[in-house]
């Protein structure tokens, strides 16, 4: 069966790319896709000639783990900064 379980987008252009957004569905988490689609992403931004690769997501914390944030640096992003991060809960 041909099922999408998660998905990821990027932007590219003037040498820059962004993989700012992405989703899993929830029973699918924790088996790889996001660091599948994290390396699909960066190959493709540098096939379009990315020389930059932005990503961004909120700071993981004991109280507040962000596995986003954990994939991104285990594919290689670096810290650049810090910003205030606005989160309405629900």
């Amino acid at each position: 069966q041909n099922k999408a379980i998660a998905a990821g987008a990027l932007f590219t252009g003037k040498g820059m790319a962004s993989v700012a957004f992405a989703g899993t569905l929830d029973r699918f988490r924790g088996l790889g896709a996001q660091q599948l689609l994290l390396k699909t992403r960066i190959n493709e931004a540098i096939k379009k000639g990315a020389k930059f690769i932005t990503a961004e997501t909120a700071v993981s914390t004991k109280e507040r783990p962000v596995k986003s944030f954990e994939n991104i640096l285990k594919v290689g992003f670096e810290m650049a900064y810090y910003r205030q991060n606005w989160l309405y809960e629900f």
